[in-house]
């Protein structure tokens, strides 16, 4: 269960402190506000599952339990404890303040950092965190920022899922229950494209073979007609046409591979004229 609020709670607004974010490249108006909540310490619950009410607290011993009713932890472990700090960040939250008798000012968008818990004895806590934003107008920031030091009454949501959107598991464990016969068709075209490979390299396959794609480039094999030199000038002096040229060197660089390759048919390739 996410932390959420979802009735309005008494929380003091400690601090506003303005500031602005970089979407993109234009800079855009922000805030920070610090609160604090005072609260029974089932609070944590929502932020650990229960583990640190479990770590901070315990219930009395000896103490008779009613069916049904969740123990109550109201003794702290210890109490030399001033400070927990709690470590994450949630993101897309909706922290909504109660204005007076105008609409909320709901600030969606919300990320909420810097949980602190101030254990009590007894089973209170103070729980205290920041909201920082950018969804907010100067209206309602000017309208926080007039509450600052007071108590104001909030309630924090949880983003929502979009109705009917599933849920993707990218585990491997759920693709492979998805995908039972994935395993098998991966090795199977592995095994296809390993004997291709074999195939084109083999000494054995025909004429002209024996020639690596492997071997450096000063090193492959060339024919006659390699290189072929593109552009210049003619036997009489005078410049060739760019056309010809191209068409000329087309035909070498043809020539060239089917020369070093046997007639083997190999990876295509494009000449560039510049």
């Amino acid at each position: 269960m996410p932390f959420q609020l979802l009735t309005p709670t008494a929380a003091t607004l400690k601090t506003v402190t303005p500031r602005t974010e970089i979407h993109g490249d234009e800079p855009v108006s922000a805030i920070s506000l610090g609160l604090s909540i005072t609260g029974p310490n089932t609070l944590l619950d929502a932020l650990d599952g229960g583990k640190l009410r479990n770590a901070l607290y315990m219930a009395v011993p000896d103490q008779e339990q009613l069916p049904g009713v969740e123990p109550s932890t109201p003794l702290l472990r210890a109490r030399g404890i001033e400070e927990v700090k709690c470590a994450g960040k949630l993101e897309g939250w909706t922290v909504a303040f109660q204005h007076g008798i105008g609409d909320d000012i709901q600030l969606g968008g919300s990320k909420i950092d810097k949980l602190r818990v101030v254990p009590m004895e007894g089973g209170s806590i103070e729980l205290l965190f920041r909201v920082g934003t950018s969804d907010i107008s100067e209206d309602e920031a000017g309208a926080l920022f007039g509450k600052l030091g007071q108590e104001v009454m909030i309630t924090v949501t949880a983003p929502v899922i979009a109705s009917g959107a599933p849920i993707i598991d990218g585990s491997k464990a759920a693709f492979e229950a998805d995908h039972p016969d994935a395993g098998d068709l991966f090795a199977a075209e592995a095994s296809q494209a390993e004997i291709d490979a074999v195939a084109a390299h083999d000494d054995s396959a025909g004429p002209g073979a024996g020639s690596s794609d492997d071997a450096p480039f000063d090193e492959q094999p060339q024919g006659e007609a390699w290189p072929v030199e593109v552009g210049g000038t003619d036997s009489e002096g005078g410049e060739t046409d760019a056309s010809s040229d191209a068409a000329e060197f087309e035909a070498g660089a043809k020539a060239a591979i089917q020369k070093a390759t046997g007639g083997r048919r190999g990876k295509r390739t494009r000449a560039v004229v510049e």
